[in-house]
């Protein structure tokens, strides 16, 4: 739904970085904000 490849999903799945465009398109198919879907962590 997102039209999110398997290589950005193996990086979200082991935490690396994805861009904001693809953390939109995630949102927009989930119907959901981008602060539902990650958090902010400082080292």
């Amino acid at each position: 739904m997102a039209d999110v490849s398997h290589y950005i999903m193996n990086n979200l799945t082991h935490g690396n970085n994805v861009t904001v465009d693809v953390l939109g398109r995630i949102c927009i198919a989930l119907g959901c904000s981008p602060e539902d879907i990650m958090e902010f962590i400082v080292d």
